[in-house]
């Protein structure tokens, strides 16, 4: 049976219908690797984000009412939490010479580096521990102040409204202004980088007697994040929030997200137009020999074996399109990984100058579901076909 599907597929004496057997399985390995360099592409971004978010992130943080130093100092002693540190945040503008931004600004306690790794992503300046009256800041908030350095001509001032209603009541003395030295600029992710900056809590008096807004945790053991999360929500009871590293940013998740589905959606309304094409060869091929299907039956082939020379053939074509485009595929993601001969257009300020690639088993598998369903329906399609080439339509002239 094998020679017959080589015969068919490859020996047909028409060289236009070798040719569209060709062009078929040509079609489905185009698409195989379209969708596997794709979902590539959108692993490897997933992942880069992932790694820079871990290298700066907390393994875990609560969020919710009353987070006192009582509190941070009952968590500390647990075994699994490596270090703890509590974060003021609150909105600010700050102005340099005639330019201002407003940035998110944090208040850190001394010890903060122990919880992020932020401070290990500097492109000037000096980072931890931070000098009084010193900020560390993103390098989007440098450029949009035009600072090029940690050395400025003008002084850095720091402009903070403890609420809009003492505003409402006050006016401007409401408005806390401080003067900062810049310390160090960072550059990690643009979510930081254009909005982040970080100062000592103790020197916001808005900050002195306020509780936390966050409470940021380091674990011993990563592989104990789950575990842990479940543990502090048990404990901390439902008035309190504990976000393991995918919620903290589940804005970004959900994009990407989105965006796969949305290219998958695409590539796979292009499968189902490869689908159309392929079955528009397999049904030239089999009328072409047609006669051939009611001889077999002449010489007694059972029913059984002339639907599996069929289903074959329609294996041959998607089947033999999926192989080569799968090692194609694969090949190219692998040569991107390794020799990045792919580069990202002006990725030259960025983290990465290439696109970020990785395969996982799940990417083979959901194609391998949706060519086998294909697959299923042009079988039944050609079946359907295949039971007029009987012997008795050929002796009728059919």
């Amino acid at each position: 049976m094998r020679r017959l599907w080589w015969r068919y597929l490859t020996v047909s004496p028409r060289r236009s219908l070798r040719f569209l057997v060709y062009l078929g399985i040509g079609s489905v390995a185009a698409s195989t690797w379209a969708w596997l360099a794709v979902s590539a592409v959108f692993g490897g971004f997933s992942q880069f984000l992932e790694e820079v978010f871990q290298r700066v992130d907390p393994h875990l943080r609560i969020e919710g009412p009353g987070l006192t130093p009582a509190l941070k100092e009952e968590l500390s002693r647990w075994p699994e939490i490596k270090a703890i540190a509590g974060v003021y945040e609150g909105i600010a503008v700050l102005r340099h010479g005639e330019r201002q931004v407003v940035v998110r600004l944090r208040g850190i306690e001394p010890g903060y580096e122990l919880v992020s790794g932020i401070g290990s992503h500097l492109v000037g300046g000096e980072g931890f521990p931070l000098r009084p009256r010193s900020a560390l800041i993103g390098s989007g908030v440098a450029a949009a102040l035009a600072l090029s350095d940690t050395e400025q001509e003008w002084p850095v001032w720091l402009y903070l409204v403890s609420s809009v209603r003492t505003l409402a009541m006050s006016g401007e003395a409401a408005i806390q202004r401080k003067s900062l030295s810049v310390q160090g600029i960072f550059s990690v992710q643009k979510d930081y980088d254009e909005s982040w900056v970080i100062v000592r809590a103790e020197e916001i008096p808005v900050w002195r007697e306020a509780p936390y807004t966050m409470l940021e945790i380091r674990l011993h053991d990563p592989r104990s994040i789950q575990l842990v999360k479940a543990k502090l929500q048990r404990t901390l009871g439902p008035a309190y929030t504990v976000k393991d590293p995918r919620a903290q940013h589940a804005d970004v998740y959900r994009v990407l997200a989105q965006e796969r589905l949305l290219s998958q959606w695409g590539l796979g309304l292009m499968l189902v137009l490869v689908a159309g094409g392929v079955l528009s060869v397999l049904s030239a091929l089999l009328i072409y020999h047609r006669r051939d299907w009611a001889v077999y039956q002449a010489l007694g082939a059972s029913e059984s074996w002339r639907y599996r020379l069929l289903f074959g053939l329609a294996v041959g074509v998607i089947g033999g399109g999926f192989l080569g485009g799968a090692l194609i595929g694969t090949l190219t993601v692998w040569t991107q990984a390794r020799f990045h001969w792919l580069k990202l257009r002006g990725g030259e300020g960025f983290l990465i100058q290439h696109f970020p690639v990785k395969l996982s088993v799940g990417d083979y598998l959901v194609l391998i579901a949706l060519l086998s369903g294909l697959l299923v329906m042009i079988y039944f399609y050609l079946l359907h076909l295949l039971r007029r080439f009987s012997l008795r339509a050929l002796l009728q002239g059919d």
